[in-house]
């Protein structure tokens, strides 16, 4: 077998990963893979990008060889993209042995990112400026931006799963809203419920489900469309439990 077959396959297929799991869309891993290879003259590059995995075959001096990268990360990161992409035009255009490149490729998949107290700041203006399209009052964006500060500071520090976190998100977030609108009487619960739950809808991902779908990757976007439809049907569960309790109770 070719080492530099390997080499340029297990290099490609690395940042298409890192693509995947930050959030990219199919074809963008696939486009990336193959202009990668194609550059430094592998042949017959075939590439399958699924929202758990990367098939990847291709043939380099009448060697084949085929490659399966399975994903376990899922999340948003869209520095992380950047980086890739810029490395991969690098590759592409310039001549990087395949040590730098490996390094390059670590220091992408160790690449700082926001602390945990920033990505709560965020979450929180997300959550705040979303009320100001209800023409909501100052004290309702303050408490929009609390809540949510203070749901993105605890679903960060919790380990369960993606739809249990979501869950989770749901209910917090109805539950400190009902107590702010019961504290402070002039606050409306529905538009702190609707600002605060901002930050946890999948949007990103419902969008590069329909990207990919429109690409034709049927699969992969009805895969990352599901999962985004079972992460919105987890938040509403979440918000809809507090508020059928309330209800039952007569509190609201």
């Amino acid at each position: 077998m070719s080492k530099y077959l390997k080499e340029i396959t297990n290099i490609a297929i690395s940042i298409g990963k890192l693509i995947l799991e930050n959030g990219g869309e199919a074809y963008r891993v696939e486009d990336t893979i193959r202009r990668m290879c194609e550059s430094k003259g592998i042949e017959n590059v075939n590439v399958l990008s699924l929202p758990t995995g990367i098939f990847l075959s291709a043939s380099y001096e009448d060697e084949e060889f085929t490659v399966v990268r399975r994903t376990f990360v899922n999340r948003i990161d869209l520095e992380i993209i950047d980086l890739c992409n810029t490395f991969s035009r690098e590759f592409i255009n310039k001549e990087i042995n395949y040590e730098a490149s490996l390094k390059r490729i670590k220091g992408i998949q160790d690449a700082p990112s926001y602390s945990l107290f920033l990505s709560s700041i965020f979450a929180g203006m997300g959550g705040g400026f979303f009320t100001l399209l209800f023409k909501s009052t100052a004290l309702e964006f303050f408490l929009a931006f609390i809540i949510s500060f203070i749901v993105s500071s605890i679903l960060s520090r919790i380990k369960v799963g993606l739809y249990m976190k979501h869950l989770i998100g749901g209910f917090l977030v109805a539950l400190l809203s009902f107590t702010a609108s019961a504290i402070f009487l002039k606050v409306s619960m529905d538009y702190l419920v609707v600002g605060s739950i901002m930050p946890l809808v999948p949007g990103v991902a419902m969008v590069n489900s329909i990207r990919d779908i429109l690409n034709g990757d049927l699969v992969s976007g009805m895969g990352k469309m599901t999962e985004a439809i079972v992460v919105a049907t987890s938040i509403a569960f979440g918000v809809g439990s507090v508020l059928g309790v309330l209800y039952f109770m007569e509190v609201i």
